[in-house]
């Protein structure tokens, strides 16, 4: 599993595109109806010198998507101090909490590294990286400088205005529209004056609060005022504060090297991914090559997160991966968003279903393409609506779609990983792995299911008669083992069991699906709900599909058992008190004694005497005629000549099979 991660790594490091698919660096994001993010270009002259009068809005569509990326520095991956070295930089605030990769000095907060910004916080990381380039034996004779040495000077100089930007950047858009009518100053005076700069904020938040939903109430919270007039509000700094403190908007700032992105400086890139990698990484002590000493990825030990390995000897740490060298582990860098990315979703669980591609000579674009055309079950109104736009007799199976459709031929076998999808703190968890899975033999076990769903929708149809959406895997296990809560455990927790054996053609068998059914049909009818005619073709459909050698499958064993027989008669003699049946004598006993069914035959001394409890009931209400006599009898000789063991679910599945048969 962890060399097709590191496969996958590699594809993307040595591709054009593949900046994208480092852990550290992130795409700029992009805007959606709710959100809109200022971009601003900030040129940067050769002697590093920052050009504010210059700033520019940046608006094309293709810089946006393909050219904007910012880095997010980390000495661990639980690196939560947010440093700034080098580079572009996203920032955000929301009601004054910030977001982004960049935070302001907080002189209030109790711990000392988080009173200074970002910028400061980084220092010690760029005197290891100023060394790191010094000692490059390539260096040895050059006069060449550290590029990142002088662009963090200037920096520093204009610190106060860069960071003015990131805290009123509502103000900033604010100029930038009223710049348009021509009678704004330069851009650097703006930065310089702060009280315009305040001002220009509270107007746009103020303007934004005034257009939106229940402005009055925001007023009212915000300043104790319903309907304030901005005449009153510029004259007042605390009514001023106290809307910047409301003020919510993201920034983008991007450093233009004259037309040069800040990763197109590939050795000041490349040392700060040595930077991050020495922190991540270090020699073994017993063999050649490099080990982690922090957590990066599930599968491996590290002092950190000792999960996968318990009472894991430092020492013997190499065994679970020895990396040959650093590029392996940058290769890890690479893959290990991918590496996460659910490829399916199923709905009503947490689970996460990953999908790593195999193949030979694979390509970054290989990977990429696999990921973009697929479609993820995230919800019942999704599943419901893709299923809705199939044609009715469509066989199509969604678990295996996303693994088949318009996949490259050089693909021809995938890693899958089952996960539980964890909280907003917490990870996912890997709860079952498979390597190896064969293309070609997920085609064929689709086939062979597809197969299965024909023949019987068509059966289903001709006995229901209404147009039913086809058959699902998922879907079918949800009507038997889902229920009422918002967890489904019991649902969840046979998924992560069959879902592997269907994947791999190796669900042979399956104990409780059949005590599921009769518990479900039980308590739909309890709760005056009953559909055991939709609910046993789903028993059908998953019970068919399961791999046996048997003739006629595990359906066939089922049916063929003298229980199911015993409760085939038993379900004619109680069907004269069916709920349908216009003349039904005791209207209470589908609910009271159907929907309690399991219970009353636990044994089979518990349904010989349910059995005389309904043939007394039967004589009570004149029902006693000829053929149900002729029933009464054969279910005597039923039970009297059974062998071997009686099973109460295969009786109570024949029961219901006659209780519930279409009326000829």
């Amino acid at each position: 599993m962890l060399e097709t991660v590191l496969k996958i790594g590699k594809a993307f490091r040595e591709s054009p595109t593949g900046l994208k698919h480092h852990r550290y660096v992130k795409q700029c994001p992009q805007d959606t109806d709710k959100r809109k993010i200022l971009r601003l270009s900030l040129p940067v002259n050769e002697d590093f010198r920052f050009d504010f009068n210059g700033i520019k809005e940046i608006t094309d569509e293709n810089i946006i998507r393909d050219m904007l990326f910012y880095p997010t520095f980390k000495t661990s991956d639980a690196d939560g101090l947010v440093k700034y070295i080098f580079g572009d930089i996203y920032y955000s605030l929301s009601k004054g909490a910030e977001g982004g990769y960049y935070r302001l000095e907080d002189k209030t907060n109790k711990q000392k590294a988080y009173q200074v910004s970002s910028f400061f916080r980084g220092c010690e990381d760029f005197k290891s990286l100023n060394k790191m380039y010094e000692e490059q034996p390539s260096r040895r004779g050059q006069k060449e400088s550290f590029s990142i040495a002088p662009f963090r000077r200037e920096f520093e100089k204009n610190i106060m205005f860069i960071e003015r930007l990131f805290k009123y950047h509502c103000g900033i858009l604010e100029y930038l529209e009223f710049k348009n009518t021509g009678e704004a100053t330069t851009f650097l005076e703006l930065l310089t004056d702060e009280k315009e700069l305040r001002r220009l904020t509270a107007k746009r938040v103020f303007s934004t609060i005034k257009q939106g939903r229940g402005a009055k109430k925001t007023f009212k919270n915000i300043l104790d005022i319903e309907e304030p007039q901005w005449s009153l509000i510029e004259s007042k700094e605390e009514l001023i504060k106290k809307l910047i403190d409301y003020s919510t908007g993201d920034l983008f700032l991007h450093f233009d090297f004259n037309g040069k992105h800040w990763y197109e400086f590939a050795n000041e890139f490349n040392i700060i991914n040595a930077k991050m990698l020495e922190d991540f990484a270090e020699r073994a002590n017993t063999t050649d090559g490099y080990i982690l000493k922090k957590y990066l990825y599930k599968t491996l030990s590290s002092p950190e997160k000792d999960i996968q390995f318990p009472s894991f000897s430092a020492q013997a740490r190499y065994r679970s991966k020895l990396f040959k060298n650093m590029d392996e582990i940058l290769d890890l860098i690479y893959a290990i968003d991918y590496s996460k990315t659910a490829l399916l979703k199923i709905a009503h669980t947490d689970i996460k279903i990953v999908v790593l591609p195999r193949g030979k000579n694979l390509t970054a674009t290989h990977y990429g393409r696999f990921i973009q055309r697929t479609s993820s079950l995230q919800n019942e109104q999704e599943q419901e609506t893709i299923i809705g736009q199939e044609n009715i007799e469509d066989t199509q199976e969604q678990l295996f779609a996303p693994l088949l459709e318009n996949v490259a031929e050089d693909i021809i076998q995938f890693d899958l990983i089952f996960s539980k999808k964890g909280g907003q703190t917490a990870p996912d968890v890997d709860m079952v792995e498979l390597s190896g899975v064969e293309k070609s033999h997920l085609r064929e076990i689709k086939q062979r299911i597809s197969k299965i769903k024909r023949t019987l929708y068509d059966k289903r149809q001709n006995e229901i008669n209404a147009v039913l959406k086809p058959f699902s895997i998922t879907w079918s296990f949800l009507n038997i083992f889902g229920d009422s809560t918002s967890d489904m455990k019991k649902y969840q927790s046979h998924l992560y069991k069959v879902l592997p054996q269907i994947y791999t053609g190796t669900y042979y068998s399956d104990a409780i699906l059949l005590p599921a059914l009769i518990e479900k049909t039980e308590a739909n009818i309890r709760a005056d709900k009953p559909d055991f005619k939709l609910l046993k073709y789903d028993f059908y459909f998953l019970t068919t599909i399961q791999n046996t050698i048997l003739e006629g499958g595990n359906l066939m064993k089922i049916k063929e058992s003298q229980s199911y027989r015993i409760g085939l008669l038993l379900g004619e003699l109680a069907e004269q008190f069916a709920a349908w049946r216009d003349n039904c004598p005791i209207k209470s006993f589908e609910k009271s004694y159907v929907g309690t069914l399991s219970r009353r035959i636990t044994t089979l001394e518990d349904l010989i005497r349910f059995k005389r409890f309904i043939e007394e009931k039967l004589v009570i209400h004149e029902k006693n005629f000829k053929s149900v006599k002729d029933i009464s009898y054969e279910l005597a000789q039923a039970i009297k000549n059974i062998s071997g063991r009686y099973d109460k679910n295969e009786c109570a599945f024949g029961f219901f099979e006659s209780y519930f048969a279409p009326v000829s």
